[in-house]
């Protein structure tokens, strides 16, 4: 992606806050003429020029880190690269787990994905979770078919996804344990560039690179450009301090002595893989992020299991956050503390603040009858998150088509996102009891159903 065209689109992004900044103003002194109203209107246009700015500053923060995150990985510059590497039969041996539950419809062309690994040495560990479909019975298949026996299928009674994955990593010979999860498909050198950072003894885990595999619906397609300019930008900013604040389900790989150090995967919250990474940064480890290390998941296709996911991730970070709340302090580290404020902010106090500067919007279009403003409101913003996507887009070198639904990305997607995080704080807050769901999947990127679990 050329850069000079990345700039510009931030430039004008500017220029067009400054410009509909001074247009606001002048409708404030020329429009306005009742005292509560003018006082009202003030405030809500102090607000919207706040929040803008502080927008400005977010998407030039994330810009430039990625951009760094750019230089550093691609050039080779990181520590990381270079010092030793394992190759060929001096590669260590990883223990691949995956729990499952009910995944009959998807779990076989994942482990096959797994086998194909260009990877010299390493076992897959499958636990099923108490399913009530084919789930062993499809593992087990591929299993026979492996004749170097690297699979080997385990079902026990249900206990939830971080039982299983504890009784995958007891069972499991390695030191190095990869936790997937049953629907992730692994491109072949994805191990390979992940486990070149256990070189270094102080780092516990490595996140992996997560994008979205079902990518034929605008919902689905959203969902990957948000991976790439949210999720995944945010992994590789906290990577280069070695603090990665969430290791993903679908690919994070383990040094099995720092996650039997912090009690491996617990059960009292929505985010087992949330908590087990708070825990690790708090008792000194670090985790990185491996931009080259690359897992492909299925995305929900239907607003309303979506929803349900998303509502669910964001209770299970504020349900960790809460356990950790001593971090906030600075107990267990800078590394933790940073981690924390950003999880926290992201969580309660950006989505709060994008939903009251959209009503303070909407306020004052209705006070002054300026439909066009609002336009003015909804292509700033365009401009601002098209410049980020680039940027995130050329690092990634994935495929610029998902640059087009920047046209519904902010006003939308980002909206529905914003009020599940606040629905969800309020539930946290008032400890509403929820209960857990998980995806039924058809497969190859196929639709999806929000379906209890037992």
């Amino acid at each position: 992606m050329k850069s000079w065209f990345i700039r510009l689109s931030l430039l004008l992004a500017i220029l067009l806050f400054m410009a509909v900044a001074g247009l606001a103003v002048w409708l404030l002194i020329e429009r306005t003429d009742h005292t509560v109203s003018k006082w009202l209107a003030t405030a809500a246009f102090s607000f919207v020029i706040i929040f803008v700015s502080v927008l400005i500053l977010r998407v030039l923060f994330f810009a430039f880190f990625a951009m760094v995150h750019l230089f550093v990985y691609r050039r080779g510059l990181a520590s990381d690269d270079k010092s030793p590497r394992w190759e060929g039969r001096n590669q260590p041996k990883v223990s691949i787990i995956v729990p499952a539950y009910n995944e009959e419809k998807v779990i076989a062309e994942a482990i096959r994905s797994h086998l194909r690994m260009d990877y010299s040495s390493f076992e897959i560990v499958v636990v099923d979770d108490g399913s009530t479909d084919k789930t062993t019975e499809m593992a087990q298949q591929v299993a026979d078919e492996d004749a170097a026996g690297r699979v080997q299928v385990h079902k026990i009674p249900n206990g939830g996804k971080g039982n299983a994955l504890n009784y995958g990593i007891r069972v499991a010979k390695s030191e190095f344990l990869l936790c997937v999860d049953a629907d992730s498909r692994l491109d072949p050198d994805s191990l390979n560039y992940a486990v070149r950072h256990m070189k270094d003894p102080r780092v516990a885990a490595v996140a992996g690179n997560v994008k979205v595999l079902n990518r034929h619906k605008i919902l689905t397609n959203l969902q990957a450009l948000e991976y790439i300019i949210g999720q995944n930008l945010m992994r590789r900013i906290q990577g280069l301090f070695r603090c990665v604040g969430i290791v993903p389900g679908p690919f994070g790989l383990f040094r099995r002595s720092a996650i039997e150090q912090v009690g491996l995967y617990t059960d009292d919250t929505f985010a087992e893989d949330c908590d087990l990474s708070l825990r690790l940064l708090a008792s000194g480890w670090r985790i990185v992020d491996e931009i080259n290390s690359v897992v492909r998941t299925e995305a929900p296709e239907k607003l309303k299991p979506f929803i349900k996911q998303r509502y669910r991730w964001t209770r299970g970070v504020l349900q960790a956050l809460r356990k950790h709340k001593h971090g906030f302090t600075g107990r267990g580290g800078i590394r933790l503390w940073f981690v924390l404020i950003n999880m926290f902010f992201d969580g309660v106090i950006w989505p709060v603040a994008n939903l009251l500067a959209h009503a303070c919007v909407f306020y004052l279009i209705l006070e002054f009858g300026l439909v066009t403003y609002l336009v003015f409101w909804w292509i700033h913003f365009t401009l601002l998150d098209m410049g980020l996507a680039l940027v995130c887009i050329a690092s990634e070198r994935e495929t610029a088509r998902l640059v087009i639904h920047i046209l519904f990305y902010r006003l939308f997607f980002l909206v529905i996102m914003d009020v599940c995080k606040l629905l969800s704080s309020f539930e946290e807050v008032f400890q509403i009891k929820m209960g857990w769901g998980k995806l039924e999947r058809t497969g190859s990127g196929g639709n999806t159903k929000e379906v209890p679990v037992s």
